[in-house]
């Protein structure tokens, strides 16, 4: 595995805890709600752009709108070019990356597997409701098409070495354009405000222009099994992204288990190592969107690994109730729920 480098480039996981500084200017995109609260510069402006930026992310990345890149390349046949825009190039890019830094933990190419599942956008039902868990032989059908490698992209030419490879980049969009929204926010001279793309949240500036942070509640992933409180934890931070990835949200029970829709890319089967949530703070939210999800799916002992031997601040937290803080975090968490969680 390559040595991970940090690009300090500046899922509805995430509760806030402050007061008095949210103008919900929303608008719905991804699926998602979307909206921003600013101050300082010229706010109205950086808001247009910033919608204008999402609703060209989902004409180029959607899995359904037959003129986008993604649907494309996802109906094309081995070895035909298709070709993309910059933005899909970008993201494709840096997953290849990451897919490769992370030992396929994050993998772009599990769409087939997510269709399986029933947690693909345009089949999902009411989680309630129970549902059976695919065939050995279903699962292994598909496991020559999810293999990233089979992926190839020369400037913004993609071709595929696998007729029924398809990718999906629902796990890598909210955080490529939070970061682009920051770039918006800086072009406009914003002094700050909070960032929210379902979930992935950035925080610029400091809180109300008070010279100040921001405090933000990290949700409890077994809300449903505490009396006592909602969250975690709280986080003082500023000029940060916060992402988490948890199995709490997009999830169905059968026979009593659990099955959630972050896929192993190993067994194609919903991960089930024990860990229930990871929260990633950086300045890069793509970084966080894609580590949330990395980590998950590596599990405890070596996500925990991996985060401190790259210095990422993180948080996991597992099924029994115990959990891993990694780089800093501790320099800023607070009010953790230790009535109901140990540390590990």
């Amino acid at each position: 595995m390559k040595k991970f480098t940090v690009l300090i480039i500046a899922l509805f996981c995430i509760v806030f805890v402050f007061s008095g500084c949210v103008n919900n200017d929303g608008y719905f995109m991804f699926g998602i709600t979307t909206f921003d609260s600013f101050y300082g510069g010229n706010s109205n402006k950086a808001k247009s752009k910033m919608k204008n930026l999402i609703i060209e992310a989902e004409d180029k990345i959607s899995v359904s709108k037959e003129q986008s890149d993604v649907y494309k390349i996802n109906n094309a046949k081995k070895g035909e070019a298709i070709i993309v825009s910059d933005m899909t190039k970008e993201m494709i890019n840096y997953a290849k990356d990451m897919y490769e830094k992370t030992d396929g933990a994050f993998n772009i190419a599990l769409y087939n597997a997510t269709v399986l599942w029933g947690f693909n956008s345009e089949n999902e039902q009411n989680y309630s409701v129970s549902r059976k868990e695919p065939a050995e032989t279903e699962i292994n059908a598909i496991k020559e098409y999810c293999n990233l490698d089979d992926l190839i992209i020369e400037g913004n030419s993609v071709i595929k070495n696998n007729d029924n490879l398809k990718i999906d980049l629902g796990g890598i969009a909210k955080g490529y354009l939070a970061d682009e929204c920051l770039k918006i926010a800086r072009e406009e001279k914003l002094n700050g405000g909070i960032l929210n793309l379902g979930g992935n949240i950035y925080l610029l500036g400091e809180k109300n222009n008070e010279n100040g942070n921001y405090k933000i509640g990290i949700t409890n992933p077994r809300i449903g099994e505490c009396k006592n409180k909602g969250f975690f934890c709280k986080l003082n931070v500023k000029n940060t992204s916060v992402v988490t990835s948890g199995d709490y949200n997009r999830y169905y029970l059968y026979n009593g288990k659990r099955y959630h829709h972050i896929i192993d890319g190993n067994t194609l089967k919903p991960v089930d190592n024990g860990v229930c949530s990871v929260t990633i703070i950086n300045s890069s939210s793509m970084l966080c969107d894609v580590l949330s999800t990395a980590v998950f799916v590596m599990g405890v002992e070596k996500g925990e690994k991996f985060l401190n031997e790259n210095n990422i601040d993180g948080i996991i937290i597992t099924g029994d109730k115990k959990y891993m803080l990694t780089g800093n975090v501790k320099n800023y968490i607070s009010d953790i729920h230790k009535e109901y969680f140990a540390y590990e």
